[in-house]
């Protein structure tokens, strides 16, 4: 976010809030892109059990935007990061959120229970 936008924003911001600091709107504004944008540190070793809800940030995972199948080159497979699966081995995956999911579990992993 450009210095210019952010003035322009802490100016309308300012104007709903008069007792307001610039320094925390900054740090608020900051902040909200760390969490937003964050890269969690890489474990080492293999993971004991797979989780896809680590693998894949909760807004993205529910923006119930540009989710689509794809089918996973060469012939190779991943698990199933759905609950509903018969089969751990798919070959397709979401190409937003990069996890294999089978044709079952597809629509139900990116809403909401």
């Amino acid at each position: 976010m450009g210095d210019a936008s952010v003035q322009n924003a802490w100016i309308i911001y300012k104007k709903h809030n008069p007792d307001a600091s610039q320094l925390n709107f900054r740090r608020a504004v900051a902040q909200t892109y760390l969490r937003k944008f964050q890269n969690l540190p890489r474990s080492t070793g293999r993971p004991s059990t797979y989780s896809s809800e680590s693998k894949v940030a909760v807004d993205i995972r529910y923006d119930r935007t540009d989710h689509y199948i794809e089918f996973i080159p060469n012939n190779k497979r991943r698990r199933c990061a759905g609950n509903h699966t018969a089969s751990s081995a798919v070959r397709i995956q979401c190409c937003k959120c990069n996890v294999g999911l089978c044709m079952q579990c597809f629509s139900s992993y990116h809403r909401k229970s």
